[in-house]
């Protein structure tokens, strides 16, 4: 990683239409964390991988905010002979290598695109510019038409001279055509038709050539019509040539916004470097030996340290690979280095939770203070396993810790008269005990469990007392 910013959400847009963009502003001003990468990664699989393990580093801290639209990738990419081309709100990591490969292909076509262009029209700059003719309008010219979409519209077109084909051209998975209408879109009209994908959408082949005849096109000839207000089209027509012409000399830097197929749709040009200043209104930190030392001491653990550490608590692999990602890692090492069970403690954090906001239970009420001594009194036997759930619910109904014991039949008998119920029994099946030694466990306990008593008590207590009593009785 070579820069972390923190930065402001802005305003969302939520639609648009023509020359108008309606903005939510219920994100603005949250605070957000951008994390920048230097020109480094080579493929798109090597772009995965980074991907992934900066979203591993993010999530190590148990501070990071997980699900779509809180984590996004923005995605720089760059060819030999390219543009260097942002592709904005990648959300899914999966789409990551995807997108890359599009785009890729996307500016390999405008390479090969570049070479045709000048092959064809030759390199004279104003040469080029005679490509185009003057806008004209057709709204007269397709009166009759049956499509809908220009039938009694404002329409007006301009010819491509030797054009024809040309917008037509593949450009990654759409057309060159593609590329000039969404140019075309983002000064305000809903886009363009061309003649390479004509007759479509209602236009006929009577209307193709009303059009040629208005515009005075011959069979090589193109041409571009745009439905919109003059003032607007003549705007449109504007970026359309601008934007053909750049492809005489260029790929254009732009910022494109990912899809969700993986290709990507132009927003605007990309933004100079200029736009980057440090915030002259805020003062330098200065960052010290002391305060790198006093960092490092809290520092969470990696991956591997996790999996070894939580292997060694006796997790299962299934808690193992769930909680050492989770927001509650950090909490969990904690408490249990305070003499929380740790199975417990995993089981509750991972999967009672998730079961109780399942039932509707609004467990975001309970504070993890409250969950650190629920966990630290099962682990004392003050209170059943089996009674945590009840427990959390009693919590959202703003119950206390002293409250919640008070009310367990756990919390109501201690362990010395738990060991003379078990010293009892073991008395009165004495014969047994001495027969099987260790192998009288199964019967005893099943004998236990029907205890009134005993009712609620953690059966992992039991088990140990009886262990015990046998073992002195044997």
């Amino acid at each position: 990683m070579q820069i972390i910013l923190l930065e402001e959400d802005a305003a969302r847009p939520i639609r648009k239409e023509q020359g108008k963009i309606y903005y939510n502003l219920d994100r603005l001003g949250i605070p957000l964390i951008e994390v920048a990468t230097g020109p480094d990664i080579r493929t798109p699989k090597e772009a995965v991988i980074v991907a992934a393990k900066i979203g591993e580093i993010m999530r190590l801290t148990c501070n990071a905010k997980r699900g779509k639209g809180t984590i996004r990738q923005d995605i720089n990419v760059s060819i030999a002979k390219g543009a260097r081309c942002e592709i904005k709100g990648c959300q899914e990591l999966e789409l990551v290598g995807t997108i890359i490969e599009k785009e890729v292909e996307r500016q390999i076509d405008l390479l090969q695109l570049n070479k045709k262009l000048n092959a064809k029209f030759g390199g004279k700059t104003e040469e080029r510019k005679n490509i185009f003719s003057d806008v004209k309008e057709l709204t007269e010219a397709l009166q009759n038409s049956e499509c809908k979409f220009v039938k009694g519209k404002s329409t007006f077109g301009m010819k491509i001279k030797k054009g024809k084909g040309i917008l037509g051209e593949k450009v990654g998975a759409k057309r060159f055509g593609s590329e000039l209408s969404n140019y075309a879109k983002a000064t305000g009209v809903s886009g363009l038709i061309h003649r390479d994908e004509l007759p479509n959408y209602g236009i006929s082949e009577k209307d193709v050539d009303d059009i040629c005849k208005e515009l005075g096109c011959k069979a090589e000839d193109g041409f571009v019509i745009i439905v919109a207000e003059k003032e607007k089209a003549l705007k449109a027509f504007d970026a359309v040539k601008e934007r053909f012409l750049v492809t005489f000399e260029r790929i254009p830097s732009e910022t494109r916004g990912a899809l969700e197929d993986g290709n990507s749709e132009y927003q605007r040009a990309l933004s100079s470097e200029a736009r980057m200043y440090p915030e002259t209104d805020l003062p330098f930190e200065i960052i010290s030996e002391k305060m790198l030392v006093e960092i490092n001491k809290e520092l969470p653990l990696s991956v591997t340290e996790r999996e070894k550490l939580y292997s060694s608590m006796g997790l299962s692999t299934n808690h193992i690979e769930e909680m050492k990602l989770s927001n509650y890692a950090r909490f969990f090492e904690r408490i249990v280095a305070k003499g929380a069970n740790p199975k417990t403690s995993a089981t509750l954090l991972l999967q009672t939770l998730t079961e109780l906001k399942r039932e509707g239970i609004e467990i975001e009420k309970v504070k993890l203070d409250e969950i650190e001594e629920l966990l630290l009194a099962e682990s004392k036997g003050k209170i059943n396993r089996t009674a945590l759930s009840d427990a959390m619910k009693e919590f959202t109904k703003r119950a206390t810790i002293g409250e919640i014991l008070s009310g367990n039949k756990t919390s109501q008998i201690d362990n010395k008269t738990i060991e003379k119920i078990i010293i009892t029994l073991v008395s009165k099946n004495m014969t047994l005990v001495k027969t099987k030694g260790m192998g009288a466990i199964g019967p005893l306990m099943g004998d236990l469990m029907k205890e009134p008593a005993l009712k609620g008590i953690d059966g992992k207590v039991l088990s140990e007392i009886l262990k015990k009593e046998i073992i002195a009785n044997k």
